[in-house]
């Protein structure tokens, strides 16, 4: 859910359709890092081991 809102906030303020306050590099920056925590955040609380029972 994060992930979502964060791209329409950058949505809100980016240069597509939006405000314009960020455009160009620093708009791609952001997303990458919005990608990279969504990612390692994702990583980080992922289960260790399956909890699937084959009966």
């Amino acid at each position: 859910m994060f992930y979502y809102v964060a791209l329409m906030l950058v949505s809100c303020f980016g240069s597509f359709d939006g405000s314009g306050a960020l455009s160009g590099t620093p708009e791609n920056i952001l997303i990458v890092v919005i990608a990279l925590v969504t990612y390692y955040w994702g990583s980080a609380t992922a289960l260790k081991a399956p909890r699937i029972n084959h009966d």
